[in-house]
């Protein structure tokens, strides 16, 4: 259930905001200082920088990718985000507090990219098209773009819900539901190789999340129905699934999985509005509530800091601060949105 912010504490956010002159001030053209990543403001369609760190963050002001951004996912480290614009998809490289982003299209249409899956490190993402039944992988980003490899997906038996692809590009995961089935039908965990052909690994009621661990080919998987955690590991060969974690370790309702630098897992519960976070053997380290549930889990720059859920009018945005000392979850004002601030 979705938990309401109280009217007071509203009312004490805006003030907040409003006793933080500094930050209108440092969020002009450029961003500068220590800069926690990127997010896409859909509000004015664009990327915004997030300055300063966790209990003293900030937005900043819209970055020029050129024009208007219909949709964008910034890089697990927050180097560039690929964008979805009225002239294509772009990758957005975002160089330094002192020059603005650099812009490179990948000469791929955004109706071609209705699903983006980025790789742990950046270096790799897959772009699916429904329509045309086809999954773009470029590589080299985000300085050297190149499409490595285009997959077909006529062979997928159901829809695509999900996808994930190794930092190599060498293994591309999907979840697929069977729409002819009934609705209790269990979701399929495939591995897709490169003539789109999918081998079953293992089938779960409903997938929430796929995460590939850093530079290696063991993937996990979430379950917000199933309220599992499990690692599928020795990809792409048969593969082998365990259980790492259920509901007995906390898992609840997850819609966002994500490391740590560390190795510890971290997941964010929708339907228990915590965060959790886990060994990499699947034991509980502890869990830390949120107001609001969170409706994600991205990386931000820091060894722990995650990103809950995107901009809105309604909401701050909550992040979860795992470096500190005592773990927690804070919020960062939001300005109400201004159309003058809509990228041109």
């Amino acid at each position: 259930m979705h938990l309401r912010i109280p009217t007071v504490l509203s009312f004490l956010i805006s003030g907040i905001l409003s006793c933080i002159p500094t930050a209108q001030a440092q969020s002009s053209s450029a961003f500068s200082g220590y800069t926690l990543g990127f997010v896409f403001d859909t509000r004015i369609s664009a990327l915004r920088p997030l300055s300063g760190i966790p209990g003293a963050a900030f937005l900043g002001t819209a970055l020029d990718a050129g024009g208007p951004v219909r949709n964008a996912y910034v890089a697990p480290r927050q180097n560039y985000a690929i964008a979805l614009t009225d002239n294509g998809v772009v990758v957005v490289q975002l160089v330094s507090g002192a020059d603005p982003p650099v812009v490179t299209p990948l000469g791929i249409d955004s109706a071609a990219a209705v699903m983006v899956a980025l790789s742990p490190n950046g270096a790799a993402v897959a772009l699916y098209s429904p329509n045309e039944a086809l999954i773009r992988i470029v590589t080299g980003l985000p300085g050297a773009p190149v499409l490595a490899r285009s997959v077909p997906a006529g062979a997928v038996s159901g829809a695509i819900r999900l996808l994930a692809i190794s930092n190599d590009a060498a293994v591309l995961i999907a979840v697929t539901h069977d729409t002819t089935s009934d609705s209790t039908s269990p979701d399929a965990v495939a591995l897709l190789d490169n003539d789109g052909n999918p081998r079953t690994l293992t089938n779960s009621p409903h997938p929430s999340a796929l995460l590939f661990l850093g530079d290696s080919h063991d993937v996990l998987i979430a379950d917000d129905s199933a309220d599992t955690l499990s690692l599928i590991q020795g990809l792409p060969d048969a593969g082998s699934s365990t259980v790492l974690a259920d509901a007995s370790s906390g898992i609840s309702g997850p819609v966002g999985l994500n490391t740590a630098s560390s190795g510890n897992v971290v997941v964010a519960n929708g339907r228990a509005a915590n965060i959790l976070v886990l060994d990499p053997s699947g034991t509980q380290i502890g869990t830390y509530p949120c107001l609001i549930a969170p409706t994600g889990l991205s990386r931000l720059n820091g060894n722990a800091v995650f990103l809950l859920n995107v901009i809105s009018n309604d909401d701050p945005l909550w992040l979860f601060d795992g470096d500190s000392s005592t773990p927690r979850v804070m919020f960062v004002p939001v300005d109400q949105a201004d159309p003058q601030g809509v990228a041109q």
